[in-house]
């Protein structure tokens, strides 16, 4: 998997957090993400 398709995946993702019709829920399960930085990324709802 390319950096620009996970950034795909990932804007979609965020896209998802927030109700944005047509965003998808990311599935990197079995992706192999070594070396990425996700710092940034929001990946999940706050709880509280």
């Amino acid at each position: 998997m390319t950096p620009g398709e996970i950034a795909v995946i990932v804007n979609s993702h965020e896209g998802w957090l927030k109700g944005q019709p047509g965003a998808k829920r990311a599935n990197l399960s079995l992706a192999q993400l070594s070396g990425y930085q996700f710092a940034e990324t929001k990946l999940r709802l706050r709880t509280h």
